[in-house]
């Protein structure tokens, strides 16, 4: 049998030997433990005469065991074998890198394939959601600043100044009329320069596209590690009758 084959039935044997559990718990606390036989003998012998009252016993405590024991044999075997199993099945993780294969980790356990398995879908999902520089500047790495910078941004900076204009001559009768306005002077020079502490949007989707390599590797490798050969354990029997057998 392979470990693969073990590992499908464990949760039918599971759910088998917890129902025989609940069913002898329930025969337990039923009054079908206790049974009972009674007659009736009249004083005189022309006395009454009442017919004989009989309860059966329903549930035996031994018998109940017998049939857990059963299924508890069968069960802790299944399990045996298949962590007995666990300690043989191994595999290499091969993943591709440029079309080459590269063996990343050598003989590694199933499972420890699966706990990479379940890491590598936790870092995809943490991955997915790093932040990546806006696409409408243009970016550079500043190692100084350990970050990305822009090349400086110049923006005029203006002040509203207010000012006069003559729109009537003075004359001997009137005097000028002048009217008065505010107009945008130039009083200096903004230097912008932004910077950003996401990352470039090629290197999260490398970092993206490596991780469904590296996970369909750990895949591929659970299955191989998974289709192993192994042994029937006798776990169950020996380690029953220790408590029962007496």
């Amino acid at each position: 049998m392979k470990l693969n084959q073990v590992v499908a039935i464990v949760k039918g044997k599971k759910e088998r030997m917890r129902a025989a559990m609940t069913a002898i718990h329930h025969g337990w606390k039923s009054e079908g433990l206790s049974g009972m036989a009674r007659t009736y003998k009249p004083l005189n012998e022309d006395g009454s005469t009442f017919p004989n009252e009989n309860k059966p016993i329903l549930v035996h405590a031994k018998s109940g065991l017998t049939k857990l024991v059963i299924e508890m044999e069968d069960f802790i075997d299944v399990i045996a074998t298949q962590e007995i199993g666990n300690t043989f099945a191994k595999a290499d993780i091969i993943a591709k890198v440029g079309g080459i294969e590269n063996v990343v980790a050598a003989d590694v356990p199933v499972s420890l394939l699966m706990f990479l398995e379940k890491q590598l879908t936790d870092l995809r999902t943490l991955v997915e959601g790093i932040p990546v520089l806006p696409m409408n500047k243009q970016w550079e790495y500043n190692p100084d600043h350990g970050c990305f910078v822009t090349q400086p941004e110049d923006t005029i900076k203006t002040a509203k100044v207010p000012k006069s204009m003559i729109v009537a001559p003075a004359t001997k009768e009137h005097p000028a009329q002048v009217q008065t306005y505010t107009a945008d002077i130039r009083i200096g020079t903004w230097t912008t320069v932004y910077s950003s502490g996401a990352i470039a949007q090629d290197v999260k989707t490398g970092y993206l596209t490596r991780i469904n390599e590296l996970r369909d590797a750990v895949q591929v490798a659970r299955e191989e590690a998974n289709s192993c050969v192994v042994t029937q354990a006798d776990v169950g029997k020996a380690f029953l009758a220790y408590i029962f057998d007496n």
